[in-house]
This record gives C-alpha cells, sequence and structure tokens, in this order.
C-alpha cells in the first residue's frame, strides 16, 4: 500500500513544467528590438515562465528544500559554460565581439542549461514524467491539427511549408515535429500504451507518430528530415524492430504525401517546391554550394586566426561574418574554440551514454520511452547539425533540453528504486 500510494504521488512543481511546455509549445514571439546588423531581438512566453520557475526555485533552496546538481552530464556542461564565458570575455576584451551583443547570446544558451537544471529540480516521481510526457503529445497534437489545416487549404504559414501555433522558422518547427515524433514512436515501442485504460489516448499516440511524420516532410526543413530518418533507422536496429507496421509507417507516409501532390498539384502549385526542395540532388548541391561560399570558408577564414579559444559568443554575424556558420562544430570552434568543442563534444557523449545506460537496464515503459526519446532526438539533432547551427535555435533546443532533463531524472528515479531492491534483499 506504501509503494502504490508513492506512485500516486504528484508533484506540485509538475504543473509549472506542464506550463513551460505549453508556452513552448504553442505561444508565439515577442518582437522587442534590432541588435546591430538586422539581428532581431525576441522574447517568447517561456522565457517568462523560465524566469517565474527559477525564482520559485530559488526561493525553495532558501528555505531549506534540496537542489539537485548533479546528474551524468552535469561536469561537462559546467566545463562547457566555463570555457564559453571565458572565451566570451576575452573577445570581448580583445574588440572581437561587442558586450551587450555577447552577454545576450550567451545568456541565451545558458538559459537552456536553466532550464535542463529546472527540470531535474522540478520532476521527483515516476508520475510527474508520465504527466509531462502527456502534455508534449497533446499539445504536439494540437499542432499537427493546425498543419493539417494549412495543408488542406493549401494556405501555408511558415516559410517554406507548414507553420506550427506561434512559430514560422522551418527549421524550429522540423526540430519541435522530430522530437514529438521520436516520443510517440517510444512510447508506443515501451509498452506503454499497453498500461492505459482509455483506446482514446492510446488512439492519439498512434495518430501523433503518423501526424508527425506527415507535418514534418511539409515543413521543408531537409535537416531534420533526414536527421529523424536517422533516428528512426537507429531505432529500428536498438530495439530490432521485426513488426510489419513499423517498416510501413515511413512508407505509408512518403507515399501519402507524393499522392497528394500528385493528385492536387496543379491546383495549389506552391506543393510542388517543397518536395522539389526535399528530394532534388539539384537542390542539395546548391543549398550546400550556397553555404561553401557565405558560410565555411568566411568561418573557415575567420577560425585559422584564433582557433584555441575562438572569438566569443555573438561573432556569427558581427562585423561582416555570416549570421550563421551553418555546421554546428564550425559554430562552436568559431564562438569557443578547440577546447569548447572538446567539452560540448564531451557533453553530447555523455547524454547519448546516460540514454544508453537506462535503456541496458530493466527500466518501466516510461523510462524507458524517455531514455529512448533523448538517444533518438540527439541523433536526430546532431544529423541536422551537419548542415544548420541545430544548437541554437530557441524552439528546437527548449524542448532538447527538457527531455535531456526528464532523461536524468528517469535515470535517478531508476537508481533510487534498484538501491530499494538491493537493500530489501540484503533484509
Amino acid at each position: 500500500m506504501e509503494q502504490l500510494g508513492e506512485e500516486r504521488k504528484f508533484s506540485k512543481s509538475t504543473i509549472l513544467m506542464v506550463i513551460l511546455v505549453i508556452a513552448i509549445s504553442v505561444t508565439p514571439r515577442i518582437h522587442v528590438g534590432t541588435l546591430q546588423y538586422d539581428r532581431r531581438v525576441d522574447l517568447r512566453y517561456e522565457d517568462f515562465a523560465i524566469v517565474l520557475v527559477l525564482y520559485l526555485w530559488l526561493l525553495a533552496a532558501f528555505m531549506g528544500k534540496r537542489i539537485f546538481l548533479r546528474s551524468p552530464i552535469s561536469k561537462p556542461l559546467l566545463f562547457y559554460v566555463i570555457v564559453s564565458l571565458i572565451s566570451t570575455v576575452v573577445g570581448v576584451y580583445a574588440g572581437w565581439v561587442e558586450g551587450t551583443r555577447a552577454f545576450f547570446y550567451f545568456l541565451k544558451e545558458l538559459e537552456y542549461f536553466l532550464l535542463f537544471l529546472v527540470i531535474l529540480n522540478s520532476l521527483f516521481h515516476e508520475r510527474d514524467l508520465i504527466v509531462t510526457v502527456w502534455a508534449i503529445i497533446l499539445l504536439g497534437f494540437a499542432n499537427n491539427v493546425y498543419s493539417f489545416f494549412q495543408i488542406a487549404t493549401g494556405n501555408f504559414k511558415g516559410l517554406y511549408g507548414v507553420a506550427l501555433i506561434g512559430e514560422d522558422s522551418p527549421f524550429g518547427i522540423g526540430g519541435y515535429l522530430s522530437m514529438c515524433f521520436l516520443l510517440s514512436i517510444a512510447l508506443i515501442s515501451s509498452g506503454f500504451l499497453k498500461n492505459l485504460k482509455s483506446n482514446f489516448l492510446k488512439g492519439m499516440v498512434v495518430a501523433n507518430t503518423f501526424a508527425c511524420m506527415f507535418s514534418l516532410i511539409y515543413t521543408g526543413s531537409r535537416a531534420f528530415i533526414y536527421g529523424t530518418t536517422a533516428a528512426f533507422l537507429a531505432f529500428l536496429i536498438i530495439r530490432r524492430e521485426r513488426r510489419v507496421l513499423v517498416f510501413l509507417l515511413f512508407i505509408i507516409v512518403v507515399v501519402s504525401v507524393f499522392y497528394y501532390n500528385s493528385a492536387v498539384g496543379s491546383e495549389m502549385p506552391d506543393q510542388r517546391p517543397i518536395l522539389e526542395r526535399i528530394l532534388r540532388l539539384e537542390k542539395v548541391r546548391e543549398s550546400y554550394l550556397d553555404r561553401l561560399e557565405r558560410a565555411y570558408r568566411p568561418v573557415a577564414a575567420m577560425l585559422s586566426k584564433n582557433p584555441i579559444t575562438g572569438f566569443g559568443k555573438s561573432i556569427l554575424g558581427y562585423k561582416g561574418m555570416p549570421t550563421e556558420a551553418h555546421n554546428s562544430v564550425l559554430r562552436v570552434l568559431l564562438e569557443v574554440g578547440i577546447l569548447g568543442l572538446a567539452a560540448f563534444i564531451w557533453l553530447i557523449v555523455e547524454i547519448i551514454r546516460m540514454s544508453a545506460r537506462i535503456l541496458r537496464r530493466d527500466a518501466s515503459p516510461t523510462t524507458t520511452a524517455i531514455s529512448m526519446t533523448c538517444l533518438l532526438s540527439t541523433i536526430s539533432i546532431i544529423v541536422a547539425s551537419l548542415v544548420q547551427d541545430a544548437f541554437t535555435p530557441v524552439k528546437v533546443n527548449e524542448m532538447y533540453w527538457i527531455i535531456v532533463g526528464m532523461a536524468a531524472v528517469a535515470g535517478r528515479l531508476l537508481e533510487g528504486t534498484e538501491e530499494k531492491r538491493l537493500a530489501s534483499v540484503k533484509v
């Protein structure tokens, strides 16, 4: 009876996490100004929510509440932040970057890591994880409904194709849909749905899986379409999946998209460039050559002047530099140098190891699904980072670090459960 009561506990702080997920999923940007070189400054509703959560978190800490700072990724995360801070301060002192601008960029990246710590200190029971998972699924489903409305009417709100509620950036949309899709297939494969009594909720997860794939194709975001495909293939290998339904999933959605375009393409000609952008090798080649001239060569030339510590956050888009490196490795090298890149790689490796360790253990369906989502999302974002600055955009990284935080909480709960088992065996 005591164990059952423990399973039914619901942390009040989980409500704040749900508010964060809502803000990230459906609220629009708030334009507050423009920095030098026409760089927009946008606030988001989740920025206010994160500040509120941090305030309550610190208030609780002063009142004696335990603060969790240790996790499998805490050391590389701290090392990366310290190196980034030093590189940025040096960059400001040397005149490579402007102080206010550099502070803004550094603070935004720091916000992602604080979001991870907030999750680590707000979710304490498996029930908390389940509530947060359902918040992501329900809001992902709502965004897919909006996406399907755009597809049905041919009135696309995004830059290349569909938009989300409050978001029109293809890369941000693609990353969000990728993680929603990967969470859905992880829930299905882990056996999470078997414990549900509601057929409606089961159907929503399955429908969300198909809908996310369909919507993702219509974003026109090549980076995350390829990234999600790579993650899906990794999923099949990890799970050694043999069920026909899983293999047919990708084929059905792709064939549906092609059929839809061939059937209504003459009436809605704006849809054809989406598929051309994704599939035509000429378009891919043109995109690479464009990146080579506008980003790769200028970044490489600048990097050769100071490869050890880099030039500090916000160097891109400053003093004639391109606004994006179009490759996360190049961006990290340029901003924080070789030391920063080593710290960054260490951080990503530890995230993968953390997820893999959980998957190798006897975990609950919820814990397994979350760790699988974290692993697959990391694979997806790594592939996307080959052609974009994937670890920078807000929409993508806020959702990513929520998932990483949930995986860290899942690992902590699993360790606690195993310690209790060992203690009971000794007794």
